[in-house]
């Protein structure tokens, strides 16, 4: 006999069922109560909790660089580095870029090095702005650890799928697979709060926004294969996270989950 499962009810009204549930505490809550955070919704007690934190400020009042998203400004800078020294035959694709022969040879380390590669200044200049755009907010909402933990396990989860899909003898380069992994992060946290007007409302977006980035992961000499294998990496960030709300294991669980992937190239071969 099959037991009576009920809807949880919103623990400041009660009345109201609900299938949402604050990302910190874990308290049911209505879409009257949920306010909108990086990653998830948060009840008004935990942010009232939060907003009583103090928050200690660089000189002048203000945020200074490394206390601003210093993963992602890290990762920028590191990535513009990458580029200009292609320009003198440091950083080269022949070298770092993903090829699944080459990783298949025991050249692991591509799997992450091509998304510090590009293939020109607009290659460049978009995956750089569109973490410039994502990543700050993300990483506040998951902290430094968890995100750069996330770039990682994404970039290496684009490179994956190319070592499993694409052409052996083909090379890829670029960011695109990781910063994809933050739209299925983005994917994942506006698809669990849609149930508010908010939450609607950016569900809305960023799916608009995926279906225009699909539609050109399907262009010539573009790797859809890293764009798809990155966006999966990133959903399955957002299960981690969430199921990790003062993040003790899940920076361990992501690191692992990109090593896990490593040793999957080099035990399975692609062809």
């Amino acid at each position: 006999m099959d037991a009576e499962v009920s809807t949880p009810a919103c623990y400041r009204h009660p009345d109201r069922p609900t299938y949402l549930s604050c990302s910190s505490c874990g308290r049911p809550i209505c879409g009257e109560c949920s306010i909108e955070a990086s990653v998830g919704q948060r009840c008004p007690h935990c942010v009232r909790e939060q907003g009583t934190q103090q928050v200690v400020r660089a000189k002048g009042g203000r945020l200074s660089l490394r206390d601003y998203a210093p993963a992602t400004w890290s990762i920028i800078v590191a990535t513009v580095a990458a580029y200009l020294l292609g320009f003198i035959g440091v950083v080269t694709v022949g070298r770092f870029g993903m090829n699944p022969i080459l990783v298949q040879q025991g050249e692991w380390w591509r799997l992450l090095t091509h998304a510090l590669l590009h293939g020109g200044i607009f290659h460049i200049g978009f995956n750089m702005y569109a973490l410039y755009i994502l990543g700050p907010s993300l990483e506040r909402g998951l902290g430094t650890a968890r995100f750069v933990a996330a770039y990682v396990f994404s970039a290496v989860a684009g490179g994956v799928a190319v070592y499993y899909l694409a052409n052996p003898a083909s090379f890829a380069v670029g960011a695109s697979g990781a910063i994809f992994g933050l739209f299925g992060l983005w994917f994942g946290t506006a698809l669990a709060s849609r149930g508010t007007p908010r939450g609607n409302a950016q569900f809305r977006s960023i799916l608009s926004l995926l279906l225009i980035n699909a539609a050109i992961s399907l262009l010539p000499g573009i790797s859809w294969q890293g764009h798809l294998g990155g966006f999966l990496a990133g959903v399955v960030t957002f299960v981690v996270a969430r199921g990790d709300r003062d993040g003790r294991w899940s920076t361990v669980m992501l690191a692992a989950l990109a090593v896990g992937l490593v040793v999957l190239t080099q035990t399975i071969p692609a062809v």
